[in-house]
């Protein structure tokens, strides 16, 4: 599975706030097939494919429900702390430092929880995409849209399209650099009255089906689908603690030919066939 260096402001990071980590860590090992690693402070990571994908902790406050918190990478956290402090946005969790660099926690105008983080030189690259991985990412912006996707634009710079529907349900598609990533939605009336706006994770699996008995045999419940969706296949789910969680059936990547690799059913090396290129400096077989 391939890594990509980490691109500024764009999602980076997922992490699993659990009234229950080892429960937490464990449904998902079972759904997706992570391996799952518990270091001294507690905090446990995830690896798919060998690459790190996300982390499980103990959520920090007693009455937050379990949650899946997403983080969005800088290579500069105090410069982009200080300008959402500019714009009178509220920091719930100052500077910290964590395993592999430093975050910090703010709230959007609707009330959002949005992670901010700085790897290390090292740790800055992100697996996504693909089974195993996160998808998508979409926020249900409970009240203030308007100010909420202006708020995205102007800080993270971000370019949001917003489509409305005949209904006149709003949504917006955040692209950076032409490419698209996120999603912000108009929940408004959707959800209870005291319940906060939220950033959801979508998680890619090979087999949506199988993922669905994998989710009821191990602790979550499904909430809704398996449905079709412009994602593809996809279903809302709790897991065992009552986090919620979008599943989404995602494609397989196609990995590139190689030159050497096998012609239909003749692998031309077996054969005898020198497969070197014509303009490699390797010596070539006579």
């Amino acid at each position: 599975m391939p890594a990509f260096p980490a691109e500024e402001t764009m999602p980076f990071w997922l992490d699993m706030l659990s009234s229950e980590p080892r429960k937490s860590a464990h449904f998902y090992h079972q759904v997706l097939g992570w391996e799952v690693s518990e270091y001294e402070s507690g905090w446990r990571m995830a690896r798919h494919q060998g690459l790190p994908v996300a982390g499980f902790l103990p959520k920090p406050l007693e009455h937050l429900t379990d949650t899946w918190m997403t983080y969005f990478y800088t290579h500069n956290l105090d410069a982009l702390l200080a300008d959402a402090k500019k714009r009178d946005t509220p920091v719930l969790v100052e500077p910290t430092a964590v395993e592999h660099g430093r975050m910090a926690i703010i709230a959007d105008p609707a009330g959002a929880l949005v992670g901010i983080m700085e790897a290390k030189a090292e740790h800055a690259f992100v697996a996504g995409g693909e089974p195993g991985c996160a998808v998508w990412h979409e926020l249900a912006v409970v009240t203030s849209f308007k100010e909420t996707v202006e708020f995205y634009a102007e800080l993270f710079d971000w370019m949001i399209d917003i489509n409305t529907d005949e209904s006149g349900n709003q949504y917006g598609v955040a692209t950076k650099d032409g490419m698209a990533f996120a999603g912000l939605w108009d929940a408004k009336g959707q959800f209870p009255k005291d319940m906060p706006s939220f950033w959801q994770t979508f998680l890619g699996v090979v087999d949506l089906q199988a993922a669905a008995q994998a989710i009821t045999e191990h602790g979550g419940e499904i909430v809704s689908g398996p449905m079709n969706s412009p994602f593809g296949p996809m279903l809302v789910a709790t897991d065992p603690t009552g986090a919620p969680v979008t599943f989404c059936e995602a494609p397989m990547p196609v990995e590139e030919p190689h030159e050497g690799d096998p012609l239909g059913e003749f692998d031309l090396e077996a054969m005898g066939i020198d497969t070197t290129p014509l303009n490699s400096d390797a010596p070539r077989d006579k």
